[in-house]
């Protein structure tokens, strides 16, 4: 939205949202085969593409490998909170099972540590929407959190959002070497959102 050549500005989200399934595919254990059938190229691009995120980024194969070790080892994969989800495999177990068991485990510690975060920011800010902006928390949908509040209070979400989603998160989870970043939306429903700053700009000077 922010660069002037929409054109251009198509192709590189086109290409952003390419590379986010290719990386999220093989974080959570897609192989080559895989790889390829998501981005639509030959299995020997696929095969360079791993190869150039694993030597890049060496930690990603680390903690893979770590857990699945893990999983094997106990039989348990636990979340960085705490949370646990159990593996029951027998020695004899098919290798098919066994690989489906090991890609679960890859994103449960992924996607369930990241359900514990969102989880906790929505105790945090549900409290501060009602009590301080006469709102309510309406749903959660996967990873976002939905909620109403009166127009004239919409410009303090966002920095509600930083000071609890991003700042907070970032004392009570100090493992983290990244920001806890969200993309804040508003509209008049939750099918017609539009980002944040959009919104706020087009309010009316009087609210």
């Amino acid at each position: 939205d922010l660069l002037p050549d929409k054109a251009y500005g198509k192709k590189l989200k086109a290409l952003r949202d390419n590379i986010k399934r290719l990386v999220f595919g093989m974080l959570y254990g897609a192989g080559v085969r895989k790889i390829a059938d998501i981005a639509g190229i030959n299995l020997d691009l696929a095969k360079k593409i791993q190869e150039l995120l694993f030597n890049k980024f060496p930690t990603i194969k680390a903690f893979i490998d770590q857990t699945i070790w893990e999983m094997r080892m106990f039989g348990i994969v636990e979340t960085y909170h705490g949370r646990r989800r159990r593996f029951s495999l027998g020695r004899y177990a098919p290798s098919a099972l066994r690989s489906k068991a090991e890609r679960q485990a890859v994103n449960f510690k992924i996607q369930a540590t990241n359900s514990d975060i969102v989880l906790t920011v929505l105790c945090w800010v549900a409290e501060v929407i009602e009590r301080d902006l006469k709102g309510r928390l309406l749903l959660t949908v996967h990873d976002s959190i939905g909620f109403q509040v009166p127009k004239k209070y919409a410009h303090q979400v966002p920095e509600i959002f930083k000071m609890y989603g991003t700042d907070r998160v970032a004392k009570e989870c100090p493992w983290m070497p990244v920001p806890y970043r969200w993309d804040v939306e508003l509209g008049p429903n939750y099918g017609d959102v539009i980002s944040a700053g959009k919104y706020i700009a087009n309010l009316p000077p009087d609210l």
